[in-house]
């Protein structure tokens, strides 16, 4: 663990970090389950779509590679 905290420094420090140190315990019985993706308000289309259009224009990655994988 402290490999990957020394190797991604940037990402662990400051700003979204909590003091101390904690553990996640996961039921192994439970089967994992996966959701569908929640639908985007019609109100909010375009604005979307403004943003997306704005975020491919100004990013060497594209979008909809970044959504397919």
């Amino acid at each position: 663990m402290s490999l990957l905290i020394n190797e991604y420094a940037d990402v662990f420090s400051d700003l979204g970090t909590m003091p101390g140190e904690y553990s996640i315990t996961v039921n192994p019985s439970v089967c994992p389950v996966i959701h569908p993706p929640r639908k985007i308000p019609l109100h909010l289309k375009v604005k979307l779509r403004a943003e997306l259009d704005h975020m491919e224009s100004t990013s060497q990655a594209s979008i909809a590679s970044l959504l397919t994988g």
